[in-house]
């Protein structure tokens, strides 16, 4: 599997709000793209670090309010991250930004 685009699955009539385990995901370490769009996500640490072949990943309408995650898993890196539509707020995300942009990590926001 190489693209895998989830939206709005906590909303709506499929109301899965109940997903509070999102570590499965780390096992499609063949990922190009993964898109969580509008899923109410507070954190992305579900990631796994072999997930390398990431070429974009879309976290747009979420709860995320850092980047923190990202900049700790080594795999992301060479990739396109768009986090746009988030209360991202920290003081520290400029920073988050920079270090992302280290490893060729476009960050949208």
């Amino acid at each position: 599997l190489e693209v895998l685009k989830l939206k709005g699955i906590s909303r709506g009539i499929f109301r899965m709000k109940n997903i509070q385990d999102w570590t499965p995901l780390g096992h499609l370490s063949q990922l190009k793209q993964l898109a969580l769009v509008d899923c109410q996500l507070d954190n992305v640490s579900f990631l796994a670090k072999n997930m390398e072949q990431l070429e974009r990943i879309n976290l747009q309408h979420n709860q995320l309010n850092h980047l923190l995650d990202l900049v700790d898993n080594p795999a992301i890196k060479h990739c396109t991250v768009d986090a746009r539509n988030n209360p991202l707020a920290t003081d520290d995300l400029p920073r988050q930004i920079e270090r992302l942009k280290l490893r060729k990590v476009e960050v949208l926001v």
